[in-house]
Parts: C-alpha cells; sequence; structure tokens
C-alpha cells in the first residue's frame, strides 16, 4: 500500500471529525463576514453550513463517536458560543437598522409637510409684493 492510501484508509469516525473541522471553519468565517456585513457571503456559508451540518449529523451516528466526549463536547460548546454570540451580534445589528429607520421615516415625514407648504404657496407670491409699489 502506498502512503497517500494509508492516510486515505477509512477509520470508524473520520467523516464526523473532518465534518466537525469543517463546521468549526466556516463558522469561523461566518463569525467574519458578520461582522464585515458582508451578506452575499453570509449566504453561500449559510448554505454550505447547512450542507456540512447534515452530512456531520448523518455521520455523528457511525462507530466511535462518543458524544459524551470531553474533547467533542468542548468543540461543540465552542461552536455553540460562536453562534450564540452572531445571533447577539445579529440582533443588535437588526435594533439598529430599525431605529434608522424609524429616525428616517421621520426625517420623511417632516420633509412632506415642508414640501407641502411650500407647493401651496405660489412661487411669485414675493413678486406680488412687489407689483404693489
Amino acid at each position: 500500500m502506498k502512503p497517500a492510501q494509508r492516510r486515505s484508509a477509512k477509520v470508524p469516525g473520520d467523516a464526523f471529525w473532518r465534518l466537525l473541522g469543517d463546521y468549526e471553519d466556516i463558522s469561523g468565517n461566518e463569525t467574519a463576514a458578520l461582522r464585515e456585513q458582508d451578506f452575499g457571503t453570509l449566504a453561500a456559508i449559510h448554505a454550505l453550513k447547512a450542507e456540512i451540518f447534515a452530512a456531520m449529523e448523518a455521520s455523528s451516528r457511525q462507530p466511535g463517536i462518543d458524544r459524551q466526549e470531553a474533547s467533542l463536547r468542548d468543540r461543540l460548546e465552542k461552536i455553540a458560543a460562536g453562534e450564540r454570540s452572531n445571533h447577539d451580534f445579529i440582533t443588535r445589528l437588526l435594533a439598529a437598522n430599525a431605529a434608522e429607520r424609524k429616525a428616517l421615516n421621520a426625517a420623511r415625514t417632516r420633509m412632506r409637510a415642508l414640501q407641502h407648504s411650500y407647493v401651496s404657496q405660489e412661487p411669485t407670491r414675493v413678486g406680488s409684493l412687489l407689483a404693489l409699489g
């Protein structure tokens, strides 16, 4: 057997651990894209993340995967903490967006009131005062 073939030999649970590493990586990329507000990249990340999670979930049923193993639980907790942090970040971003939208709506209302004041007046009204003299 060649060295490359030995490295690719299947050990129970290998797929799960590889997918878990991929999920950790993509979760880090998700956090970076969120902070940069790169929503196009986030859409692609979410699609890939769903695929990886589905495969990871299926492979977690393989022999050799002990969900009570401390190292696995630590890694999963770290991922979960990152996802909670991302959720909190997006919640704050949405709240800021709602406040900004509310302020813009108020400004639009004030501008429309001003517009009606100017539109209802004839542009030559001051000119009519000049005509009196």
